[in-house]
């Protein structure tokens, strides 16, 4: 018996030992993206168990791709991120076998897909790093060559033909017509969520119908700025950013459909986006349809701020990716042991049940395995450790792991400040030659916050019976143990006995059953958005809050000529 037992333990540290890897890798990658060592996070990456594991290789690919990405290979992360769509069609059409499994088993039983958020994201990429090849009209391609016996990497240039270019550009406009169509696909299916839409989706679509530049594409983009506008105004107040209440708005949504006009109380950040979104339908409408702009333009008349953007409105798009998203990380929950025995299925388990009694079984529980209690609140339990006294008058509670998403409290920057460029530039002593507005078009980590909150709504209750009910079959088994060693060797070594095999059993279902925290944790927090003009020349551009005693630089910008153009910033 102290063999197997000792066979059990040594299997369940190896499933803790990986688990744990997993998600010291993952964090590892995150901290050196955050500090710009793209080289060493690749490294990293290239040595993990994602690399090596076939049920996580999407998320290797979305991983990789964007520290190409963020390196400036534009080309290569075009074609990572096209093998990792490709890949990401056949796991939501081909393993439901897993997603059975998963409902018995535990969730990292299943190949990673991805959050809806994620997903999303996907696009953007595609997008952006066609959109990105298309303005430099060149791309870097990494090759390998031999060099005095070593494999040596270099960079080959290859400059595009301006057909080759105009391609770039129709590949990013596919990337958000794919992207609006993902959407349209979540809206038809039975998911419960209040965020089947997506307002980043939208105005980086309408951004990139715009530089396409065709009476139809205009068409296209006037129209999703008004769409975008809409969804401001149904889902914004669903998010931190842009609602003080927003839980209680999106509760009501969630749980009524209709949410009360007192849960809205909106932000100036939520205010700054709605001028925004309203000047750039107003632009949209003077190009595209000048009939309509008079008409328009006295209907907004009442938004003084929507108007002095739209005057402002320039032809170079900045595009700012600010931080790095809020990380996924496992959190205790607990259920209540007395639901789970009665949901026991099993013949033989019910009828010793039946037999010993449940408060019996629940005292043993309490008291010689020491289970904690739990307590009700909203739609999770609590849980809590109960002291001497407590096992009588209290629910004994089963602990588990669920993937919890954690806030993160950074500084908000809401402008962007432009300096000209010279050698000795000092931005605490030298004024900016531009101050503008930044709006935050993609409150991502806001999403990715509320959208876990929904997740584990739907999801505590079957999986928290499923984990409780391993427990009830392993504090019988101790149960038993305890009473054979009862009968043969007394109290004294009978509750030793029953302890030990059920924390070994309590141990193996936790090791099984960790929370699938597995996160592509190098997507930006939110994403920023301004238009400027500036005469030709370089320039250093630094994010600064409202007041601007908290600056932070984002990168030189050279502007050649007065064209449109999207140009984009990773701000860590």
């Amino acid at each position: 018996m102290v063999k197997k037992l000792l066979l059990k333990l040594f299997l369940i540290l190896a499933l803790l030992s990986c688990s744990m890897k997993q998600r010291e890798e993952q964090s590892q990658l995150k901290n050196l993206f955050e500090q710009g060592l793209y080289d060493k996070a690749l490294k990293v990456l290239n040595k993990s168990t994602l690399k090596e594991d076939k049920e996580n290789h999407l998320l290797y690919l979305l991983q990789k791709g964007k520290l190409y990405f963020a390196k400036e290979l534009y080309f290569e992360a075009s074609l990572i991120f096209l093998e990792a769509s490709e890949l990401m069609d056949k796991l939501y059409t081909k393993k439901i076998r897993e997603i059975l499994l998963a409902g018995v088993m535990n969730d990292n039983s299943k190949s990673y897909r991805g959050q809806i958020y994620e997903r999303s994201l996907l696009f953007y990429y595609q997008a952006m790093s066609h959109l990105k090849i298309y303005r430099r009209g060149k791309y870097n391609r990494s090759k390998k060559k031999m060099v005095e016996d070593k494999e040596v990497e270099y960079l080959e240039e290859q400059v595009l033909s301006s057909s080759q270019k105009r391609e770039q550009l129709f590949k990013a406009r596919a990337a958000v017509v794919a992207w609006d169509t993902f959407y349209k696909e979540l809206q038809r299916s039975n998911l419960k969520s209040a965020f089947k839409h997506d307002l980043f989706a939208k105005i980086l679509a309408a951004q990139i119908h715009e530089l396409v530049n065709t009476r139809s594409d205009g068409q296209i983009s006037l129209q999703l700025y008004k769409d975008a506008t809409k969804i401001l105004k149904d889902l914004g107040p669903s998010l931190e950013a842009f609602n003080t209440t927003y839980e209680k708005y999106h509760k009501e949504i969630w749980e009524k459909g209709k949410p009360k006009k007192e849960f809205i109380n909106l932000t100036e950040t939520y205010k700054h986006l709605e001028s925004y979104l309203m000047a750039k339908t107003l632009q949209m409408t003077k190009k595209y349809r000048s009939y309509e702009f008079k008409k328009m333009k006295r209907s907004f008349a009442k938004n003084k701020q929507a108007l002095e953007i739209y005057n402002g409105l320039g032809k170079k798009k900045i595009i700012i990716e600010n931080r790095t998203i809020a990380p996924l990380l496992a959190e205790d929950f607990s259920y209540n042991l007395r639901s789970a025995i009665d949901s026991v299925e099993s013949p033989t388990a019910k009828a010793f049940i039946q037999g010993v009694g449940v408060p019996i079984l629940t005292y043993f529980a309490m008291g010689p395995l020491g289970l904690g209690s739990v307590s009700q609140s909203g739609n999770t339990r609590l849980y809590v450790r109960h002291g001497v006294g407590e096992a009588m008058v209290s629910e004994a509670g089963i602990e588990f792991e669920m993937p919890v998403i954690k806030k993160q409290k950074d500084p908000h920057f809401s402008k962007l400040l432009i300096y000209k460029k010279t050698k000795d530039l000092d931005p605490k002593k030298t004024k900016p030659i531009g101050s503008h507005e930044l709006q935050l078009v993609g409150p991502l980590s806001d999403m990715a916050y509320m959208m876990n909150k929904e997740a584990i709504s739907n999801s505590f209750e079957a999986r928290g019976l499923r984990i409780a009910i391993k427990h009830v079959i392993a504090i019988i088994a101790a149960y038993k143990t305890y009473q054979s060693v009862q009968e043969t060797s007394g109290e004294l070594f009978a509750k030793p006995a029953a302890f030990a095999q059920y924390l070994a059993s309590a141990k193996g279902i936790k090791a099984s059953e960790r929370a699938d925290t597995r996160q592509w944790s190098t997507l930006p927090s939110e994403v920023l958005i301004t238009e400027i003009d500036l005469p030709k020349g370089e320039y250093v551009l630094y994010l600064s809050d409202e007041t601007q005693k908290q600056t932070r630089k984002l990168g030189q910008v050279l502007i050649e000529d007065n064209d449109e153009e999207l140009i984009s910033f990773i701000s860590n």
